[in-house]
């Protein structure tokens, strides 16, 4: 699928120094979730950096900013998303999933995950049919909220219904707890045949050295069409800042400077 993005950004200088040197990246797509190279500003890959989890950011420079001063960045990218099938890998025997070493991450006192995560596993003898345990489970427990509200782990088992992101944080956290490494993925989803997507997350689990993409809200497992892009790969349950920026300034003492805000939009080429 062909899709035209745009970034719209501001960033100003909100401290009494000189901002000098100044580098921001805004993540755009995951390279994994997509068939070419993004082609910026009518060019294939002109200052596009990877990170460690292939996510790829527009990257822009600034030499300098004075105080009060603000500068607009903008920028047209177009991607091309592709089939992902990797459904073969969940039909390991689930054991070949778990690692000695997995990081939890949940507020104390959650013990409510831990036994769930347990009992589903146990009904479980290949992946698979863990993901499929976690899919029903979240279908007969949970309702999907629009997420005005703030959210979290707590809220969600408090209440059963939280937004789409706090419940893949909540099947992340039962992998974590059978020691079988998860991670986010925040995207967009097209849905039906009108161009604007909506804002999606999902997750990925590493088996055999693989990572394999899991939708349990519309019940994908492995194998993703091409109406999935990936903008951003999440190892942590939080998400933490999207923009990375890099300068330096005129007075060492100062530590927040730059105030930056980005709106990022895409929709589906016919």
């Amino acid at each position: 699928m062909k899709i035209e993005g745009y970034l719209d950004a501001f960033v100003k200088n909100s401290s009494k120094a000189l901002a000098k040197n100044i580098n921001i990246y805004f993540p755009i797509a995951n390279r994994a979730y997509l068939d070419v190279e993004p082609v910026v500003d009518g060019k294939p890959k002109p200052g596009l950096k990877k990170d460690k989890f292939d996510n790829v950011y527009l990257r822009f420079r600034i030499k300098e900013l004075r105080h009060g001063e603000q500068v607009t960045l903008t920028s047209f990218f177009q991607l091309e998303t592709k089939k992902l099938d990797k459904e073969n890998l969940l039909f390991e025997s689930l054991w070949k999933a778990r690692k000695k070493r997995v990081t939890l991450i949940y507020p104390e006192g959650l013990r409510r995950i831990k036994k769930i995560a347990e009992r589903l596993y146990r009904k479980s003898k290949l992946l698979m049919d863990f993901e499929e345990e976690i899919a029903g489970f979240i279908e007969r427990n949970f309702r999907v909220s629009k997420g005005e509200d703030e959210e979290n782990l707590e809220t969600l088992l408090r209440n059963n219904r939280g937004n789409i992101e706090t419940i893949v944080d909540f099947i992340i956290a039962l992998h974590k707890n059978v020691s079988i490494p998860a991670r986010k993925v925040k995207g967009v989803l097209f849905l039906n045949e009108k161009n604007e997507p909506i804002e999606h997350y999902w997750i990925e689990v590493r088996i055999l050295g693989e990572w394999v993409p899991i939708d349990a809200i519309y019940y994908n497992f492995g194998k993703f069409e091409d109406k999935y892009l990936a903008i951003r790969v999440i190892e942590e349950l939080q998400e933490g800042p999207e923009v990375k920026s890099i300068y330096t300034l005129s007075k060492k003492y100062i530590k927040r400077a730059l105030i930056i805000g980005f709106e990022r939009t895409y929709r589906r080429l016919i």
